[in-house]
């Protein structure tokens, strides 16, 4: 049954007692006129999600990311974490496929199946400033082999290169996290092509939850004669924490006129520090080489690797960190000069509220999604446990979807913002993405799981997918059209640089 709109006048709901239920929901959550802000939180009711509010995009719903004329790209995903092939993008008002498969085929025969391309290894899709196109997908071969590659193309997905990235041996035993790319997160200049992390095992961590004790290796790829070149890795640390990229997903590098900055976190050989050490440092891209090193926090608890950090650059050339957790609150540190990592601020709490226990209340944040706006306010959303504070789940907890902005030169805000209320109490995980666009619109693709048997072992990452967009710096967020996404395109592609 399609759940058509209505006014909060009940003569016009249909006398069924289901749909009293549905009455509720919508009393609680105004559905929205299309294009128009959604009231926040959106309450999600069991299998119906934002479905129920009528969003039916015909788009596919992925992070998307923008070339210079502001043109949106997405790559394909189904309820099949492990299904991709295209690259979805606007042309003239309608979507087109940039098939990248037979690339992939044409370098590897023996290609079988992508190895969690929807979105488990991340999605993310990077635009230099030339306008040339990077994204990462892990294959397996028929042998059973897999390979992680980078996907290039200098013509806007017409055509792709396919480059492989090396790797230690043995492979790391949780595939998830192998590589990672530098992510457009606000200011950064990417005016050359972005930084790759590679991680391998060195050797398991008896301590470690989700993660192991990791060779960190970056690699900086220049073009040449029309293709890229690698070039030779750089050690970093052999204590790398693992980095989650299906769920936060932040970018672990921004780059600046002339150096790449890098944040990291490690594992330890005890369990007897607040967390898992987390550091920034400088890289230079001419010179390879990696200097000024300085410690931004720790990511409670130690050895999870749940903890991933984030770093974005404001307009100023700030630098500003934000440390993972699982479970307690982020920490926060930013650059006491611009364009460097030698004097970093010390760390402090982003968030200490939302959960009410023994009289103690305490920020409980797991997941990074971080950016930096047009107006150089910060912006982070998270999954937030929360208790006692909320007037859902009063009982008992729940795992919702939060987000919290920081003014430039004020405090994070006191309190989160919640955006969605799960449709079950307990444990949610959302595997949200947070992007932003040429015009400092903030995107957050985002879907939902819970643990509960209700929701059944086939209802995980890729189902219940949806997009948030704001278009005044975290304000007003509204579920995504085709439109709104013309809408920020350049009126030169409009005026005849569509071929462009």
């Amino acid at each position: 049954m399609s759940l058509k709109r209505h006014t909060l006048d009940s003569a016009s709901f249909y006398a069924v007692a289901i749909v009293g239920i549905v009455f509720l929901a919508t009393a609680l959550n105004p559905v929205p006129v299309r294009g128009q802000p959604v009231e926040l939180p959106l309450v999600e009711q069991p299998h119906q999600h934002e479905a129920a509010l009528g969003y039916a995009p015909n788009y596919v719903v992925n992070v998307p990311a923008f070339d210079s004329l502001n043109r949106p790209y997405l790559r394909s995903r189904t309820v099949d974490p492990h299904e991709t092939g295209y690259i979805e993008t606007l042309r003239d008002g309608q979507w087109v496929k940039l098939d990248f498969v037979a690339a992939i085929r044409d370098a590897y025969p023996a290609f079988a199946q992508f190895h969690y391309g929807g979105g488990t290894f991340g999605a993310e899709i990077v635009f230099d400033a030339d306008d040339h196109l990077y994204t990462l997908l892990r294959i397996k071969l028929t042998d059973g082999g897999e390979r992680e590659l980078l996907l290039y193309s200098p013509d806007y997905g017409s055509s792709f290169q396919v480059y492989e990235l090396p790797k230690d041996e043995p492979p790391l035993s949780r595939p998830i996290g192998f590589a990672n790319i530098e992510q457009r997160v606000g200011h950064n200049t990417l005016t050359w092509p972005p930084l790759l992390a590679t991680l391998s095992k060195r050797a398991d961590n008896p301590l470690g939850k989700w993660t192991a004790h990791n060779y960190l290796d970056l690699f900086q790829p220049h073009k040449q004669d029309g293709r890229l070149v690698l070039g030779d890795p750089l050690r970093v640390t052999d204590h790398a924490l693992i980095m989650t990229r299906q769920t936060g997903n932040p970018s672990f590098a921004v780059s600046g006129p002339d150096k790449t900055y890098i944040v990291w976190a490690e594992t330890t050989d005890n369990d007897y520090i607040p967390g898992v050490p987390t550091f920034v440092a400088t890289y230079d891209p001419q010179t390879r080489t990696l200097s000024d090193r300085s410690f931004v926090g720790y990511g409670y608890p130690p050895n999870d690797g749940h903890n991933t950090p984030g770093i974005v650059i404001d307009s100023q050339g700030y630098l500003h960190t934000l440390t993972g957790s699982h479970g307690e609150n982020f920490m926060y540190s930013h650059s006491l000069e611009p364009y460097s990592t030698a004097r970093m601020s010390e760390p402090a709490p982003s968030l200490k509220h939302g959960w009410i226990e023994h009289d103690t209340d305490r920020g409980r944040q797991t997941y990074v999604s971080f950016v930096c706006g047009a107006d150089d306010a910060l912006h982070t959303v998270f999954r937030q446990w929360f208790k006692g504070t909320q007037p859902w789940f009063t009982d008992t907890y729940f795992g919702g979807l939060a987000y919290q902005r920081k003014a430039p030169g004020q405090p994070w805000d006191e309190h989160s913002r919640l955006m969605i209320v799960p449709p079950l109490d307990g444990y949610s995980i959302y595997y949200q993405n947070l992007a932003i666009d040429r015009h400092g619109r903030l995107f957050l693709s985002y879907g939902y799981r819970s643990d509960q048997q209700s929701y059944g072992t086939g209802e995980a990452e890729n189902h219940y997918m949806a997009l948030l967009m704001s278009a005044d710096s975290g304000q007003t967020w509204r579920l995504v059209t085709t439109a709104d996404f013309a809408q920020g395109i350049d009126a030169a592609v409009n005026a005849g640089n569509e071929g462009k």
